[in-house]
């Protein structure tokens, strides 16, 4: 019998902390109750060289044009030239809507990249809907 109290106990427990993770206030009216995948989406660019090989950055950072407001920069060490533009962390931000980014990256001092994008958010994720998936200088 205590195990059928403790199993029923945890059941309600995970079903109650299930239903106040997430609040109806959260989503714009839109999306209603919206059922997102575990998946982490991220815009990404693969900057190269002319050779064709990654090139590794300085200094590279996000600036959201509507506000001209710095919004992400090195965060972690990017592999194989690959470095995010703007992740689900800005679902908040971008939810039902399309807003312009630009993506900036110095080497040596000199700005080498300088990239627009403009991406939306549906109720779950960020999604590219113009800009470049790879740039090559030289």
């Amino acid at each position: 019998m205590k195990k059928i109290t403790l199993i029923l106990s945890v059941l309600v427990a995970a079903f109650l902390l299930q239903a106040h993770s997430c609040h109806k206030d959260d989503y714009p009216s839109v999306c209603g109750n919206p059922v997102c995948t575990e998946i982490f989406k991220a815009v990404m660019v693969q900057v190269k060289d002319a050779n064709g090989n990654p090139v590794k950055l300085d200094d590279y950072y996000t600036v959201r044009l509507s506000t001209e407001e710095r919004v992400s920069g090195p965060g972690s060490t990017p592999e194989n030239g690959m470095y995010v533009v703007v992740d689900d962390n800005f679902i908040s931000i971008l939810m039902d809507k399309t807003e312009g980014f630009k993506f900036v990256g110095i080497k040596n001092g000199v700005e080498v990249v300088n990239e627009i994008y403009q991406v939306t958010g549906d109720c779950c994720h960020v999604n590219k809907d113009s800009g470049k998936d790879e740039v090559v200088i030289p």
